[in-house]
């Protein structure tokens, strides 16, 4: 028995669905068709028989089963026929088209006549189409005449459900059905085919199902319900929805059932997680376990082979009886008669499962777990406390551990452990009575992780090094002591790729007994544990004196302080967090270091002495070169440096450097910082201290923006060629009363200057200074003082200052002098004690608008300036 919707009919569901009208469908039409075949395929463009029409009726009922299926009914009662059909056809008279054709065997209607009963015959077509109820406006439910025994058979069908779930659990699925697996096609991933039962209704998935994931995580459920079709055919549906929130059960508009179950949850496109649970009623059977004690293992209480046990003196760790293999003790164990308790490793995670006893050596244990390749996946422990005898290698990169407990290293004047393979990933707890060193990394350590190492005494509790030209790369210590160490006398140390978070102490470092230490692209977040005892994200100190190969690189490194490390600091320790710190360290070179904070840790250190070079020495006297520093990035904080010659080639950001002691030269090349920092602005970009005078500093090219001096101390030997904006009094040449016999000489100033508010050039105390040249500056906008004070020796060469506004000129020496050019500004307040050597180009003003005030000395040339404009005195 075949049925169809027609051509014509489908296209009249699509027009009325488009123009948004209803459908209306209210004939049965009943024909006799010689020799039809109730069997075959019937053509969806077939018309109406007209020519062998037996019956014409009205739709007397009609259901709705769901959104896509509605029946329409007639009754062809005993006084109606008689006739015979095969064919049946729903028409809509409305729209003059025949909707769908049922082909049926030959039936026979008869009537009721003397004697004679005729029969009743009820008609029934199911439309299935998408959206049908809502398009013919059909929203009653069928009578049970028009489909039979429908409330029956879905109390059956619950039934059946129920005693689904009693028997093998509400949810459950049979091996790999409906297991969701990664693709190796990025974001895509495979529900496997099978079967499984959701709420106790059995589904079936007949093909893989493919799912597209476009964000991380995100939950995978299976939406499962039960459904008719128009032939009265119910059976379980089932979909799959990808959401990053919880779904529960649900009944949909038209009032069925969905039941909903979480299958995986996918966290990256090459991980996901299987939710489902494989155990029916049988496998809960044969898997069902006992509890027993070691002692009772031991004793050959249990026979059975594949009998489940749980230890209760190994926390609970399940093992499982076979007659194959032999035991260790730890991971297996005898159980007498001939059989072997074998742990299932893989349920197993903390060191009492696998029998650790509290107070007792564990090194043997985890050694034995190290060694289980494929099967150990955490190990994990309480705050319990074990001694730990000797170093403790690990080398398995399968394993995770996440160790809270205290290790009693007593007697063990080593290492505590040592990470001796790649990846592995190791969460410590506090190491007691250990010798200098806690964490080793060899080597074959590469992209290895430590966090949350603790130590009463190890001076170093994460990684360091013992060798020579070892390289480590990608190593990750978090909230730990004394991070990333090249220590016991190791040479030529290299880490690339390391991240320090939150270290306790120094983030890296290189200890007095190390030599050739390099770091390439490290970072580290947040130092300061410690504040008492002094941090820095990068720490080195001491090399061995008289090498001849470079001691110490710094490349392409950062210091980074973020607003939660903010809580960590007390200005009672506010000088001792440092981003970089060298200290007695021969030829140390630094490549691109770069100092990131956030403005509230700006505001809280911004005189925190944030880099600090320590003094450099081969012997007790002689001071060599010792620094160079490349592409420095410092947004905050101070540059001390020791008695040690620095060169500084293009710092950048918002920082004041401090010199100390006489010893040493400094050469900065190229500088590019500003004076306000965001909270306020700086004072003396360079000021010595612990010294009484600046000795062989030179600052060539670049710009120094808003401070209130360059310099401020007596200079010697100094050049500066440099462009200043807005700095108040760039060169204090000030000497302390205490020290007034000595005097600034060899000095040479150079470049650009703007908007100096004060004195461009003074000296502070005794007025004494020899051979300082001002040399082709170019001055421009709002200045102050040109002065050079009695400076015998000194001279004004090639400057300019016809665009700036210049309030005083006096005491200019020089052979070129000052170019003023009075049309630039009203007037000059005074200009006085003006010599020059040579008589040409020293003013050539065009008009002054109040008189010119010389005081002293002599001009020889005076252009466009009447003698009434002068007041000579």
């Amino acid at each position: 028995m075949a049925s169809i919707i027609t051509i014509a009919g489908e296209k009249l569901f699509a027009a009325k669905a488009q123009a948004n009208e209803q459908l209306d469908i209210d004939t049965f039409i009943f024909a006799n068709v010689p020799n039809q075949d109730p069997t075959a395929p019937i053509n969806r463009e077939e018309g109406i028989p007209t020519e062998h029409k037996v019956h014409e009726q009205i739709v007397q009922q009609v259901g709705r089963i769901n959104d896509n299926v509605v029946v329409y009914s007639t009754v062809l009662d005993s006084l109606t026929g008689p006739f015979e059909f095969n064919w049946v056809g729903l028409y809509s008279s409305v729209n003059q088209t025949l909707v769908a054709i049922n082909h049926i065997p030959t039936t026979v209607k008869t009537i009721t006549k003397p004697g004679v009963a005729g029969n009743t015959l009820n008609r029934n077509f199911g439309i299935e189409y998408s959206g049908i109820a809502d398009l013919t406006g059909i929203n009653v439910s069928p009578e049970t005449w028009q489909l039979d025994f429908t409330a029956r058979l879905g109390g059956m069908d619950k039934l059946t459900q129920q005693l689904a779930a009693d028997m093998n659990g509400k949810d459950w699925f049979i091996e790999e059905g409906l297991k969701v697996l990664p693709r190796e096609t990025a974001n895509s991933f495979s529900v496997l085919p099978g079967v499984g039962y959701v709420s106790g209704l059995r589904i079936e998935l007949k093909q893989e199902h493919i799912l597209i994931v476009q964000s991380y995580p995100q939950f995978v459920y299976v939406d499962a319900w039960f459904s008719g079709n128009a032939n009265s055919t119910w059976s379980p549906q089932l979909a799959f929805t990808i959401t990053n929130g919880e779904m529960d059960d649900y009944v949909d508009p038209s009032g069925a059932q969905h039941y909903v179950y979480k299958l995986a949850v996918v966290n990256a496109t090459d991980d996901a997680e299987d939710l489902r649970d494989t155990d029916g009623l049988s496998e809960k059977i044969d898997k069902s376990i006992r509890s027993a004690t070691v002692q009772e293992v031991k004793s050959g209480k249990f026979k059975k082979v594949g009998m489940r046990l749980s230890l209760t003196d190994r926390d609970n760790g399940i093992f499982v009886i076979t007659d194959e293999g032999s035991y260790d003790g730890i991971t297996t164990l005898d159980a007498g008669n001939g059989k072997v308790a074998k742990a299932e490793t893989s349920s197993l995670s903390t060191l009492k499962q696998f029998g650790a006893i509290e107070g007792h050596d564990v090194r043997p244990i985890m050694e034995a777990l190290d060694a289980l390749h494929d099967t150990v996946t955490t190990v994990k422990s309480g705050i319990e406390t074990y001694l730990l005898s000797d170093g403790l290698h690990l080398r398995n990169k399968m394993i995770s551990w996440d160790l809270s407990c205290t290790f009693d290293c007593s007697g063990n004047q080593g290492v505590s452990v040592v990470l001796d393979g790649p990846k592995i990933n190791y969460r410590g707890g506090n190491i007691k009575n250990s010798g200098f060193y806690s964490i080793l990394a060899t080597p074959l350590a590469k992209e290895c992780s430590i966090s949350n190492v603790h130590s009463d005494s190890a001076k170093y509790t994460a990684f360091f090094d013992q060798g020579t030209d070892n390289t480590w790369d990608k190593l990750t210590s978090s909230d730990s002591g004394w991070d990333l160490c090249s220590t016991l006398g190791s040479v030529r140390s290299t880490w690339n790729k390391c991240i320090a978070k939150r270290p306790k102490r120094h983030g890296f470092s290189s200890d007095p007994s190390a030599n050739g230490t390099v770091w390439n692209d490290c970072i580290t977040i947040d130092n300061g544990g410690y504040l008492n005892e002094g941090s820095d994200a990068f720490h080195l100190e001491d090399g061995v004196l008289f090498d001849d190969y470079q001691v110490a690189e710094v490349n392409r490194c950062k210091a980074i302080y973020t607003d939660e490390h903010i809580a960590l600091v007390d200005y009672t320790y506010k000088g001792l967090i440092r981003a970089l710190r060298t200290e007695n360290v021969y030829r140390t070179t630094i490549n691109s270091f770069e100092i990131i904070a956030s403005e509230l840790i700006k505001e809280k250190l911004i005189y925190n002495n944030i880099i600090l070079f320590g003094d450099s020495r081969i012997t007790s006297s002689l001071i060599t070169p010792s620094t160079v520093l490349n592409d420095l990035v410092i947004p905050f904080g101070i540059i001390t440096l020791g008695q040690q010659d620095v060169v500084l080639n293009n710092p950048k950001g918002s920082f004041i450097i401090n010199k100390k002691g006489y010893g040493g030269t400094m050469m900065i090349i190229e500088p590019k910082v500003d004076g306000i920092n965001g909270i306020q602005t700086l004072n003396t970009f360079v000021s010595t201290i612990g010294g009484l005078q600046n000795i062989g500093i030179s600052i060539k090219g670049g710009r120094l923006s808003n401070f209130d001096s360059v310099v401020d101390r007596i200079c010697e030997n100094c050049i500066f060629d440099v462009e200043l904006i807005n700095i108040k009094e760039p060169y204090k040449f000030k000497a302390d009363i205490s020290d007034s016999n000595r005097q600034s000489k060899n000095v040479v100033i150079k470049g650009k200057a703007k908007d100096i508010t004060g004195s461009f050039l003074e000296e502070k105390i005794n007025d004494r200074a020899e051979n300082i040249l001002v040399e082709n500056v170019y001055f421009s906008g709002t200045i102050g003082v040109l002065r050079t004070g009695n400076f015998s020796t000194s001279k004004w060469v090639g400057c300019n200052a016809s665009n700036a506004s210049v309030q005083i000129v006096e005491n200019i020496l020089g052979g070129g002098g000052i170019h003023l050019n009075a049309s630039a500004r009203s007037s000059y307040d005074a200009i006085h004690d003006i010599v020059t050597q040579v008589p040409t180009n020293l003013f050539t003003p065009h008009s002054f608008g109040s008189t010119l005030r010389v005081e002293g000395g002599a001009c020889y040339v005076a252009e466009g300036i009447t003698s009434a404009d002068w007041n000579l005195m």
